[in-house]
């Protein structure tokens, strides 16, 4: 089964529209967003449902910001709801350390490479879990971008399925080896931006950075001008490594949320504000960005579920 990669459910995304939704019916606004996304998953839930015993193992890939974590968490769920037994994997725990980790041409390491992670690792953790139903997964720790000496045991009751979410998860590097009829592979990407009018403003790429922008500085200690610093090499990563594999998916999941930008509104403007004057002034991309999301209603965090992938950013 494959997906054609622009088939994606899409969202409301009319500046216009999520202002007066915004300021006249937000909870409704909200719970109508999150309605529409988790359809996506369920598709997904009852496609894994219908064979379930054959697919083992969801292949969860997507750029930078794009909510994998929690999309994940998301559909374990939906489908424990279904009775059926998952858990999820994080490539990120296959990070090698970084003096063994590739680097880009300027001797920095290129953490954006699949040749970051320990391939043969994820590959031997990943049959033991199909072959043997169990198996120790490595654990990394982001504080010293090292393993970490524990290991994370898993005992895996019959017909479960693994989640596994990464940058690189649909490459093929990745999934030689694993059996191709087990497998279903899943595409996540922020599809859509706002538009005003007929022209979009605010694009995909820069509702994730601004995602990221917001998630850095509240969960991973970094600073705007760190996550500024930081976003050409992403993007050229992606362009690189991860969206060539958009066609092999057998889903494509849209993870623009109409509502997002109103709740990242006030924390992401007070980022952009830290940012040196200097890099303002000389950076039309980010100054015409802080002047389109000035025209956006904000509202605030506390009104956004729990169980919503904005979680993954705002906390």
């Amino acid at each position: 089964m494959k997906n054609s990669e622009n088939m994606y459910r899409t969202f409301e995304n009319d500046l216009t529209i999520i202002n007066r939704k915004a300021a006249s019916s937000p909870v409704e606004f909200i719970h109508e967003t999150e309605r529409e996304y988790r359809k996506s998953l369920v598709e997904a839930a009852r496609f894994l449902e219908q064979r379930t015993g054959s697919i083992r193992i969801v292949m969860m890939a997507g750029p930078s910001s794009s909510g994998k974590t929690t999309t994940a968490k998301v559909l374990m769920g939906i489908l424990r709801e279904m009775g059926i037994h998952s858990i999820d994997v994080s490539l990120d725990d296959f990070y090698k350390t970084r003096e063994n980790s590739p680097t880009l041409s300027d001797g920095r390491p290129d953490f954006e490479s699949p040749d970051a992670l320990d391939i043969p690792q994820i590959g031997r953790c990943l049959m033991d879990l199909i072959e043997h139903h169990r198996g120790d997964l490595p654990i990394f720790d982001f504080s010293t971008h090292r393993p970490s000496v524990k290991r994370r045991h898993i005992e895996l009751p019959e017909h479960s399925v693994v989640i596994v979410e990464g940058l690189h998860a649909l490459n093929p590097v990745i999934t030689q080896g694993l059996p191709e009829n087990g497998l279903l592979r899943v595409y996540l990407s922020v599809k859509q931006g706002i538009k005003e009018g007929e022209r979009e403003r605010i694009s995909p790429n820069d509702v994730r950075f601004l995602r990221r922008l917001v998630r850095d500085h509240r969960f991973r200690d970094s600073s705007p001008e760190k996550t500024l610093e930081l976003w050409p090499d992403v993007m050229a990563g992606e362009y690189k490594y991860i969206k060539p594999f958009r066609p092999i998916a057998d889903f494509n999941i849209n993870t623009f949320h109409s509502y997002e930008l109103c709740v990242l509104k006030e924390p992401a403007l007070a980022l952009l504000k830290e940012l040196s004057k200097h890099q303002r002034q000389n950076n039309t991309w980010l100054h015409t960005l802080e002047e389109l999301i000035q025209k956006i209603t904000p509202l605030p965090a506390s009104m956004v579920p729990e169980s919503s992938i904005l979680k993954e950013f705002i906390g």
